[in-house]
């Protein structure tokens, strides 16, 4: 019965990390389509984007405290519901306004299972047994980001847009109802902490000042941008300035992605062979390969291929590094781990949201700008990289 239950829950927090996944990638095949039909410019519809991220950042300001103080299964629960709500009113809405404002709200609630899964699995088992478990779902949560852009690119062939956006509806309403029939609470009313507002916004502001903890997420999250900002603008670009068609364009975006996967599981090798260090260096090493690449073929010869080529190398190394560098930062408080996980995911929304919002206003249609912008951010990591060995007080090394 225990191993039935254990199954069960594992398949619902499957469906609900990657059903959160394929929400931020599965409809941006259709953004030049959906720029025409709000009637909005280049600049505008990338908000579709941005605002779920700024929504994403304060669901989990929010739903890491609230489940260390009224439970895992309410949270989650009430994150669900305004998940698959919010997700309907993307549907079916036609002012372009109300739709970014169901697009925060979707948000809020998508963070929910981001920080209520991992506190349940660590809740149930030993930190060895999650580490296995995550290893294994990160398979299927990388699957489903790879093929959301496929199947964005073929539910637009075939139907309208809004056909992205009744997929994600239709999996968050099965989430919900999972959760209602199968979840059940994990965390023990005996261990629920009491809610205090001034508690959390110190423990917050204390975190915001250690100079560790800020420079690995940082740098885990600026890398983590750089991707993120060349899949928002990558359909703009390709499908509009450089001609791909729908029917390829969706295999572009998912090589990312796809890169992403198969690194991530190359990664937990060569950490376990070579250790953390030597790892993150490797990735900071083939940032920056990627980084030149992507400049001069930028500049140079703006080709599909070439492009995602350069962008490849680039995850390869952000994937290989950014995991370890956001690790080591929440280890640094290893009594609170659970609002400190709950403030690094914040920050990750906070700087990719930032990133992309930024990346919009120096949007021209072609690769330059987002060259640009990946090799400043790469500047900047490389400034916290230094910042952190040159600390007295390094982070944890020894994962």
């Amino acid at each position: 019965m225990k191993k039935q239950s254990d199954f069960i829950l594992l398949a619902m927090l499957t469906l609900m990390y990657g059903t959160v996944c394929m929400e931020t990638d599965i409809y941006v095949p259709a953004f030049p389509i959906m720029r025409d039909f709000f009637g909005v410019s280049d600049h505008q519809i990338q908000g579709v984007l941005s605002y779920n991220f700024f929504g994403i950042l304060l669901g989990s300001l929010l739903f890491g405290p609230l489940s260390d103080s009224f439970g895992r299964y309410r949270v989650l629960k009430s994150g669900l519901a305004l998940f698959a709500a919010s997700s309907w009113g993307c549907l079916f809405l036609t002012d372009f306004n109300l739709f970014l404002s169901c697009r925060f709200i979707q948000g809020v609630g998508a963070a929910a299972p981001m920080v209520t899964a991992f506190a349940m699995l660590l809740d149930k088992y030993d930190p060895k047994k999650v580490a296995q478990l995550c290893s294994a779902l990160n398979i299927f949560i990388a699957g489903a980001m790879a093929a959301s852009p496929i199947l964005g690119s073929v539910l637009i062939l075939y139907f309208k847009w809004q056909a992205n956006f009744l997929v994600i509806a239709v999996l968050s309403s099965f989430a919900f109802i999972g959760t209602l029939l199968f979840i059940e609470e994990t965390l023990p009313e005996a261990s629920w902490l009491p809610f205090s507002t001034k508690t959390i916004l110190k423990d917050f502001g204390y975190m915001l000042k250690s100079v560790p903890f800020m420079s690995g997420n940082l740098i885990c999250y600026l890398l983590f941008a750089g991707i993120m900002v060349f899949i928002a603008n990558l359909s703009l670009i390709f499908i509009e300035h450089l001609g791909v068609s729908q029917e390829s364009y969706g295999f572009y975006q998912a090589s990312i992605i796809g890169t992403f996967a198969i690194v991530s599981t190359l990664g937990a090798w060569m950490i376990g062979k070579y250790g953390t260090t030597t790892t993150k260096y490797v990735g900071l090493l083939f940032s920056f390969l990627g980084t030149i690449l992507l400049c001069i073929v930028a500049f140079y010869n703006p080709v599909p291929v070439l492009i995602c080529s350069s962008m490849a190398i680039f995850t390869m190394g952000a994937t290989l590094a950014s995991v370890i560098y956001a690790v080591e930062a929440v280890n640094v408080f290893p009594n609170l781990r659970g609002i400190a996980s709950g403030l690094s995911n914040a920050l990750r929304y906070l700087v990719i949201g930032a990133v992309i919002a930024f990346s919009a206003t120096t949007f021209d249609g072609s690769m330059r700008p987002i060259a640009c912008l990946t090799a400043a951010l790469f500047v900047i990591v490389l400034f916290f990289v230094g910042v952190l060995r040159s600390r007295q007080e390094p982070l944890n090394s020894s994962l």
